[in-house]
């Protein structure tokens, strides 16, 4: 053979390698496409699933629960009737009843509703870090409620409460202020025809003491309905006596707001997972 027809030989050979090379370097990108697919239609999959049960739990609370929020751009609010047993309690019944149906319903994921171990009303505000949490002394459990914040990331508390089935009979107030490093608190209370007994307005709550208003009702507890300010900024409200309030309270943030504040379930409250491509949202 002469040597034009080895290099046309060799030039062949290596044609054909790098042909072949092509080849596979093609079925691996292919593969690696298809896996990035699969990969991508799992992580939809687990985010979806996610967004559903929260969404229907959300639905849950808001409808059999008694329990409301709505928020704007600069501020948040909950209304909330305190105590009210039976609806909690109704609640709890169906929140169980659904968690058996998505185990039922799973669509080949990974889904944990833990509702036996994380108290669903105990909410988040974000991306604040702000919780709306319900008393765990078991005394207290349907009577009272608090915000606690992270930091001072707001301007101020508003509560409305409207009375039912008892008479106002009057405040008892010892406020801390300060003229720097405060927050807002505005207070109304109405009767049950919700007509406006009393308001307060502050615009200089001392957040670092212990601030309280107790306002007297014709029910028998000693101090009927407490709002207290306790460091560092944690507002709670306890309604004593066993005849109910309803309570709209929230935060306004005012010029500190970043965006628009959401309402959040517990962390790991709801779990959701793919184990065959190792992704999971919470």
């Amino acid at each position: 053979m002469g040597g034009r027809g080895i290099i046309l030989t060799l030039t062949i050979l290596l044609f054909s390698l790098a042909v072949i090379g092509l080849s596979s370097q093609l079925r691996e990108n292919t593969r690696l496409l298809e896996q990035n697919a699969q990969f991508v239609s799992a992580i939809d999959r687990v985010a979806y699933k996610f967004e559903n049960v929260q969404d229907n739990i959300y639905d849950i609370m808001l409808n059999v629960g008694n329990m409301d929020f709505d928020s704007n751009a600069e501020a948040i609010w909950f209304y909330e009737r305190l105590p009210e047993k039976t609806k909690k309690d109704t609640y709890q019944i169906d929140l169980d009843a659904y968690r058996e149906f998505v185990f039922l319903h799973s669509d080949a994921l990974d889904v944990n509703i833990n509702s036996a171990t994380v108290d669903v009303r105990d909410l988040l505000v974000s991306p604040y870090d702000i919780n709306y949490t319900h008393s765990k002394d078991k005394g207290k459990y349907y009577n009272e409620i608090s915000y606690s914040p992270e930091s001072l990331n707001f301007e101020g508390y508003f509560i409305d409460i409207t009375l039912q089935n008892q008479d106002y009979n009057g405040i008892i107030k010892n406020m801390k202020t300060s003229p720097t490093n405060n927050i807002n608190l505005d207070l109304v209370i109405r009767n049950s025809t919700k007509i406006t007994e009393n308001e307060l307005h502050y615009t200089d709550v001392d957040p670092t003491k212990t601030s309280t208003i107790t306002v007297k009702t014709s029910g028998v507890a000693q101090k009927d309905i407490e709002i207290t300010i306790t460091p560092t900024g944690v507002l709670t409200i306890t309604n004593n006596n066993q005849v109910p309030i309803d309570i709209n309270s929230g935060i306004n943030f005012g010029a500190l707001a970043t965006e628009m504040p959401i309402v959040e379930l517990p962390d790991n409250m709801v779990v959701v997972g793919s184990a065959d491509y190792n992704v999971e949202k919470r």
